[in-house]
């Protein structure tokens, strides 16, 4: 038996399975893309995966085709990364992709009351109950998973930056004048609003000099002092919400030796 594969049925279909996949993803690796992006790299997951079928690319060249491809929508979801923190969200994608398409086979198995594949009703009703099996399953896991990254929001006057940072609780530093913990982050993610901290030497501007503070830390790749400031205003985010703290920001030079895959390290108080 022949079945008609519709190009706007199929786009839909790869379209809200990557779409899905990319949430799941986002919620597993603690990721917070906007659903604009996440919108954008469905539709081009759509339009590949629409493609292949009218071309036929399979074997070898597919799966770099597909692995590519992947790598691409990640990068769009989530913006820019570590190797190590966009190969491990890849794989996360790749696994989510190939759990919820383990359901849908699953599901048509059961019988023709589903529809064909490529029939509107049926595979429309087959991705449905999927994908809500599917996001059930990662809820109930992320249940179960440790908050592990903060979004994190710096003011400094009329900038500010945004980062993932890693939620530890062995990041125990503070503000010895204060006592308010310390967001130690890398100096990647900070000159934007912290030029002047961020050269190499750094140097102390004037804005800066009531705002100076100097850091003891022990661990996190370096023991001595680091230099911090700080910021009119910080905020944390995750997936309960955002909320707005007090924070000293200290300056690091990590290189590629980044907190998991993170360019930032925050205290588990914040939250």
């Amino acid at each position: 038996m022949e079945h008609v594969l519709y190009a706007d049925i199929l786009f839909f279909i790869n379209f809200s399975m990557d779409f899905i996949t990319l949430y799941i993803t986002s919620k597993l690796t603690s990721g917070f893309p906007s659903g604009v992006r996440l919108a954008l790299a469905a539709a081009l997951g759509g339009i590949y995966g629409t493609t292949t079928v009218a071309i036929g690319l399979d074997g070898i060249p597919g799966v770099f085709a597909t692995g590519a491809v992947s790598v691409i929508m990640v990068l769009i979801s989530f913006g820019k990364g570590t190797v190590s923190l966009i190969l491990r969200r890849s794989a996360v994608f790749w696994g989510g992709a190939a759990f919820l398409g383990g359901i849908m086979t699953a599901l048509c198995s059961f019988g023709d009351s589903f529809g064909a594949p490529g029939s509107t009703t049926g595979g429309t009703t087959v991705l449905f109950i999927g994908s809500t099996l599917c996001l059930l399953s990662v809820k109930a896991l992320s249940h179960f998973k440790k908050r592990k990254t903060l979004r994190i929001t710096v003011t400094l006057g009329d900038r500010h930056t945004v980062f993932d940072a890693l939620c530890d609780s062995g990041n125990l530093v503070c503000d010895p004048m204060t006592g308010v913990p310390v967001i130690i982050a890398d100096r990647s993610v900070l000159r934007s609003i912290v030029p002047e901290l961020c050269a190499i030497p750094p140097t102390i501007s004037e804005r800066l000099s009531s705002k100076l503070r100097m850091i003891p830390v022990k661990g996190f790749g370096k023991d001595g002092l680091l230099t911090g400031f700080i910021p009119d205003s910080v905020s944390v985010a995750d997936t309960s919400g955002k909320k707005e703290c007090r924070a000293v920001i200290a300056v690091a030079d990590l290189g590629e030796k980044f907190f998991g895959g993170y360019p930032a390290n925050s205290p588990m108080t914040l939250i």
